[in-house]
C-alpha cells in the first residue's frame, strides 16, 4: 500500500483517513503530496451539498480523473485551489477530479466532521474557524521549514519576479488568521462609503461574487489557456488586461469593497505584466494571484451570512401549483 492521507481536525479528537488513487490520477496526487503537511481551515460548500472545503496552495493545470461525486470521495477543485470531501448528500451534478477515497471504516467519523463544520461555519450566525491538518499517515503535521536559496531579485520594482514575491508574501500573511480587512467587512466598517443606502450587505455580496468569478472563473481559465501551444503570451496578456483592467478596473473596485490589499496587488500585477515575455513567466506571476483571490474568497465564505438561507427554502411544483392566482409585479409606481 502506498502513502495515504490523514485529515485531523485541530482541537478535537476527530480525524479520518483516505487512500490515494496514485494509478488513476498521478498528476493530482503528486501536486497534493508536494503541499504536505497542509494546515488550513474548513468550510462547507453552499451549492454541492454535504461537502467539506479545504483551502490549499495547489495550482493544478494538468490531467484529471473526472468522476461522479460520491460519499467519501476526495477531489481537487482546481479553480478554487481546494481539496473537497463529500460527507453526505450531493446536490451538484458536475463531475469532479477525484484523487483519494476515504476509508470505509472512517465514514462515520467523516460525517461527524461534516456536521461540526456545517454547524460552526454555515448554519449559525456565530462562526468559528475549524482548523485542519492534512498529512501522510505516520507523517508530521507541522509545516516544514524550508529555507529558500538567496536569489537576488531584479532591481526593477515592477519586474514580474519582484511582484510575484510580493503576492506570495501576502498569501502567507493572510493564510491562517482572519485578515484585518475581512474583520472590518464582517463588522460593517466600509471606509470607502460604498453600499447604497448605507448598507454593508452589498459589500459582502459583491466581494463574494467578484472573488469567485475573477479567481476561479477567469484567471484560472487564463492559466489553463497557457497550456495550449496555440495561445501566445501576448494573447494571454491582452486577454488579462482586457478583462481585469480595461473599461472597468476590477482591482480598484475591490478597494471600494474593502479589500485594499487586492487593489494594491492588482496595480502591481498590471505593471508587472509588461516584463512578462513567455507563457511560463505568465504562469509564475499569475498563479500566486489566483491563490490570493482564493485566500480572500474563503475568508468571505466564512463570514457570509449563509444562515439566512433558511428563510429561502426550496419549493416544489406542487407548492406553487396555483401560482397563476398569485399577484405579480406590475408597472404601477406607488404614489408619494
Amino acid at each position: 500500500m502506498g502513502p495515504n492521507l490523514l485529515f485531523s481536525v485541530k482541537n478535537t479528537s476527530l480525524s479520518f483517513r483516505a487512500a490515494l488513487l496514485e494509478h488513476k490520477n498521478p498528476d493530482t496526487v503528486r501536486g497534493v503530496l508536494e503541499q504536505l503537511p497542509l494546515n488550513s481551515f474548513l468550510t462547507n460548500t453552499v451549492i454541492a451539498g454535504e461537502t467539506l472545503q479545504i483551502g490549499t496552495k495547489i495550482v493544478s493545470l494538468k490531467g484529471a480523473h473526472m468522476v461522479e461525486r460520491e460519499l467519501g470521495g476526495v477531489y481537487c477543485y482546481a479553480p478554487g485551489a481546494q481539496i473537497n470531501v463529500c460527507y453526505g448528500k450531493v446536490t451538484e451534478t458536475a463531475k469532479v477530479n477525484q484523487f483519494a477515497q476515504v476509508y470505509a471504516e472512517d465514514l462515520d467519523d467523516l460525517r461527524l466532521v461534516g456536521k461540526l463544520v456545517r454547524e460552526q461555519t454555515m448554519a449559525s450566525a456565530n462562526r468559528k474557524i475549524v482548523r485542519i491538518s492534512v498529512s501522510l499517515i505516520g507523517g508530521t503535521t507541522e509545516p516544514a521549514i524550508i529555507k529558500q536559496p538567496d536569489v537576488a531579485l531584479p532591481s526593477d520594482p515592477n519586474h514580474w519576479r519582484v511582484v510575484k514575491a510580493e503576492i506570495e508574501k501576502s498569501i502567507e500573511n493572510n493564510w491562517h488568521d482572519e485578515p484585518d480587512e475581512i474583520r472590518l467587512i464582517r463588522l460593517g466598517v466600509v471606509q470607502s462609503g460604498a453600499g447604497t443606502g448605507g448598507s454593508s450587505y452589498p459589500i459582502l455580496v459583491h466581494d463574494k461574487a467578484y472573488l469567485m468569478v475573477d479567481g476561479g472563473g477567469i484567471l484560472f481559465r487564463c492559466l489553463k489557456l497557457s497550456t495550449n501551444e496555440n495561445i501566445t503570451v501576448e494573447v494571454l496578456k491582452t486577454i488579462t488586461n482586457s478583462i481585469f483592467f480595461e473599461t472597468f478596473d476590477h482591482f480598484v473596485f475591490f478597494g471600494d469593497l474593502g479589500l485594499e490589499t487586492l487593489k494594491n496587488l492588482g496595480s502591481r500585477y498590471k505593471a508587472a505584466l509588461d516584463s512578462v515575455h513567455t507563457t511560463d513567466e505568465y504562469v509564475e506571476l499569475s498563479a500566486p494571484l489566483l491563490l490570493i483571490f482564493n485566500v480572500f474568497h474563503r475568508w468571505i465564505n466564512l463570514i457570509f451570512p449563509w444562515h439566512h438561507g433558511a428563510e429561502y427554502p426550496h419549493c416544489t411544483f406542487a407548492n406553487i401549483a396555483d401560482a397563476s392566482k398569485l399577484p405579480t409585479y406590475g408597472d404601477d409606481v406607488a404614489k408619494a
